[in-house]
C-alpha cells in the first residue's frame, strides 16, 4: 500500500510538470506608439519686432518614456539653432527665450519628439515672422532760454528752458550738457530726464525746466553750447548742439 501511494505521488509530479511545459508564455508587446509634440508659442503666423525675445513654449508626451526632443528656428532654408535635447517619462516641457536683434524676415520653429523604443513623433512647425525693428532717430527741438530771455544764460541763477523733443515710439532719455567753450572746454553741468519722468515719451516737453549752475568766474559773455541728447527705447540716438552764452 505504501509503495502504491508513492507511485501515484510521483506519477501526479510528472503529470504536472508535463502540463506546465505545454503552456506557452505570452510574447512581450512592443512599443510602436509615437510620441506627440505640441507648440504653444509662437503661434502660427504671428509677428515680432527685432530685438524683442522670441519665446518659444511646448511639450513634448508619450505613452511609455521619452528619450529626447529635437527643436529647430530656422531663418529660411537656414538653421538658427538646432538643439537635441535628452529627457525621460511620459512628458517634458520645451521652454526657450532668445532675442531677434538682426534677425528681420521669415522664421519658422519646429519640434520632434523620440521615445525609448526610438518612434520619431511627427513634427510639428509655427511659421513667424520677424520685422525690421525702430530704425528712426528722435527728432530735438532748439532749447528757447525762458528766463531771463534770449539766447543768454545767468551764472548763479535758476534759469528756465523750454526743450522738446519727441519720437515715433517713445523715447527712453533726454539729457541736456553745459559746456565751456573757453578755458578747457569743460563740462559745466549735465541734466537727464528719464522716461519714467516724462508724461508721454513719444512727445517731451518742459516749458519751465530749471537749469542752474553756480559762478565759477566765467569771463564777461562767456562761450558756451548746449550739447543735447535724445535716446529712443530702439537706442536710436540724436544729438544737437546749440551756442549759448553765460553773462
Amino acid at each position: 500500500m505504501k509503495k502504491l501511494l508513492m507511485f501515484m505521488v510521483a506519477g501526479t509530479i510528472v503529470f504536472g510538470a508535463c502540463k506546465k511545459d505545454e503552456d506557452p508564455l505570452p510574447a512581450p508587446t512592443s512599443d510602436t506608439t509615437k510620441p506627440i509634440a505640441t507648440i504653444s508659442s509662437p503661434v502660427g503666423g504671428s509677428s515680432l519686432k527685432a530685438g524683442d525675445n522670441f519665446v518659444i513654449t511646448a511639450k513634448v508626451t508619450d505613452e511609455t518614456n521619452l528619450k529626447s526632443y529635437n527643436l529647430k528656428l530656422m531663418s529660411g532654408a537656414n538653421a538658427v539653432r538646432d538643439t537635441t535635447i535628452v529627457v525621460s517619462g511620459k512628458e517634458a516641457a520645451v521652454n526657450m527665450t532668445m532675442n531677434t536683434t538682426g534677425m528681420a524676415g521669415a522664421h519658422s520653429v519646429s519640434l520632434t519628439a523620440t521615445d525609448a523604443a526610438g518612434n520619431v513623433s511627427t513634427e510639428v512647425t509655427s511659421a513667424v515672422t520677424i520685422v525690421a525693428g525702430d530704425t528712426e532717430k528722435p527728432k530735438i527741438k532748439a532749447i528757447v532760454v525762458k528766463l531771463p530771455f534770449g539766447t543768454k544764460l545767468d551764472k548763479g541763477f535758476p534759469n528756465q528752458l523750454e526743450v522738446e523733443a519727441s519720437d515715433n515710439e517713445g523715447l527712453s532719455s533726454y539729457t541736456i550738457e553745459l559746456w565751456n567753450k573757453e578755458a578747457g572746454k569743460e563740462k559745466i553741468k549735465t541734466i537727464t530726464v528719464l522716461k519714467k519722468d516724462m508724461s508721454d515719451p513719444k512727445l517731451y516737453k518742459d516749458s519751465k525746466l530749471i537749469f542752474e549752475f553756480p559762478d565759477n568766474s566765467f569771463s564777461l559773455n562767456n562761450a558756451a553750447e548746449f550739447r543735447i541728447k535724445a535716446i529712443d527705447d530702439a537706442g536710436n540716438e540724436a544729438t544737437l548742439v546749440q551756442p549759448i552764452t553765460i553773462q
